[in-house]
C-alpha cells in the first residue's frame, strides 16, 4: 500500500505531477480550440479526484497497525493447521472430530475407577439376567428329556434292544453360550450293568441303533442332511432287522442314508444297493465298489440269504423281499 501511495502523490515521479504537468500544458493552449479546453477540464477534475484518493489512501495506511511478531505468530499457526491436517485429518472438522475422539478416551483414563465400577455394575446386573435365563432354559430342558427317554428306550425296544437302560444327565454348571447345564447321555445296553456314559460302554452296533432310534425321533427337525450307519445290524436279525431296514428307508425319505450291512432285510429296504468288494492283483490289495442293477441286486441279496448255497428258491425269495420292501 505505500508503494501505491507513492506512484499516486509522493514519489519522484508519481501520478498527480503528472497529471499536472499535462493539465497545465493544455490550459495554456484551451483558448486555442474548443475541444482541447474540455480535455484539460476533464484531466483537471481527475487530478482534483486522484489527490482525494491519495489523501484517502495516505490516512488508511497511517491507521494500519503492522506487527511483523503477528505476522510471524500467523504464519507459525498456519503451519501447525498443515501438520494437524497431515496427521489427524484432511479437514478442520476431521482435526476436530479427532480431537473429541482423544478427549473421550482421556477421560475414561483419567476416571477409570468410576467407569470399571459402572461396567462392573452392568456385568452384574447383566448375568443376574442371563442366569435367570439359563435356569428357565434348564427347566425346559429337563421337560423335554423325561418325554425323550420314554421315546427313546420305546424306539430301541422296537430294534431288539429289550433290556437297554437310559437317562439324560444333568449337572450344573457356570453358565455360557449354552446355558447352564452340562448334559450327558446315560445308558446300559446289557441287563445287570450300571448305567454308564454311554460313548463309554456302547459297542459299534449299539452305538449305530441307538443313533438310527434318535434320528428317527429328530428326523424332521434335525439339520444334518447325511447319516451314516456301521455295524448297525451287529446282534439283530429276523423281524428286528426287518424293523432297522423299515426305520432306515422312512428316515431315507427325508435325509441321505449310507449303511454298511451284512443283513438283506436291512440291504432290501434301500434305493440304491452298492456291493464292496476286495481283491488282490500284483500283491497289492484293492477294494472296489459297484452299484448294482436290479438283476444283480437280486443275486446279492439271495448271497447275502444263503451264502454260496443259491437256489431258485433263494432266488425267488430275494426277489420277493425287495418287492416287500420297495412297496413300503
Amino acid at each position: 500500500m505505500s508503494l501505491s501511495y507513492e506512484k499516486l502523490y509522493e514519489g519522484n515521479i508519481n501520478a498527480d505531477d503528472l497529471i499536472g504537468m499535462a493539465s497545465k500544458e493544455l490550459s495554456d493552449i484551451a483558448s486555442y480550440d474548443k475541444n482541447i479546453s474540455e480535455y484539460s477540464e476533464n484531466i483537471e477534475r481527475i487530478m482534483y479526484e486522484l489527490q482525494d484518493i491519495s489523501r484517502e489512501i495516505r490516512d488508511y495506511k497511517e491507521n494500519i497497525s503492522f506487527n511483523p511478531y503477528e505476522m510471524e505468530e500467523i504464519e507459525q499457526r498456519i503451519d501447525q493447521i498443515y501438520n494437524l491436517r497431515r496427521k489427524y485429518g484432511n479437514s478442520i472438522e476431521d482435526i476436530f472430530e479427532y480431537r473429541q475422539k482423544i478427549q473421550n478416551r482421556l477421560d475414561e483414563i483419567l476416571n477409570r475407577d468410576e467407569k470399571v465400577a459402572a461396567l462392573k455394575a452392568e456385568l452384574e446386573k447383566l448375568e443376574s439376567v442371563l442366569y435367570d435365563k439359563a435356569k428357565e432354559v434348564s427347566k425346559a430342558r429337563k421337560k423335554v428329556a423325561v418325554d425323550l427317554q420314554d421315546v427313546l428306550i420305546e424306539e430301541l425296544h422296537s430294534l431288539n434292544m429289550k433290556n437297554v437302560v437310559f437317562e439324560v444327565s444333568f449337572r450344573e454348571i457356570p453358565f455360557n453360550q449354552n446355558g447352564c447345564d452340562d448334559v450327558e447321555f446315560m445308558a446300559s445296553f446289557n441287563l445287570g450293568e450300571d448305567i454308564k456314559r454311554i460313548y463309554k460302554v456302547a459297542s459299534g452296533g449299539e452305538m449305530s441303533r441307538f443313533m438310527l432310534a434318535f434320528k428317527t425321533i429328530l428326523a424332521d427337525i434335525d439339520e444334518i442332511d447325511t447319516l451314516v450307519f456301521d455295524e448297525i445290524d451287529t446282534g439283530i436279525s429276523g423281524i428286528a432287522a426287518q424293523i432297522v431296514g423299515e426305520k432306515l428307508s422312512k428316515i431315507g425319505k427325508k435325509k441321505q442314508v449310507m449303511c454298511i450291512t451284512h443283513l438283506p432285510q436291512i440291504a432290501a429296504n434301500g434305493h440304491t444297493h452298492y456291493r464292496i468288494e476286495k481283491n488282490t492283483s500284483n500283491n497289492r490289495t484293492y477294494t472296489n465298489i459297484k452299484e448294482l442293477t436290479f438283476d444283480e441286486r437280486i443275486d446279492e441279496i439271495a448271497r447275502l440269504i444263503a451264502g454260496n448255497n443259491i437256489t431258485e428258491k433263494t432266488i425267488e425269495h430275494a426277489h420277493e423281499i425287495i418287492e416287500l420292501a420297495q412297496c413300503d
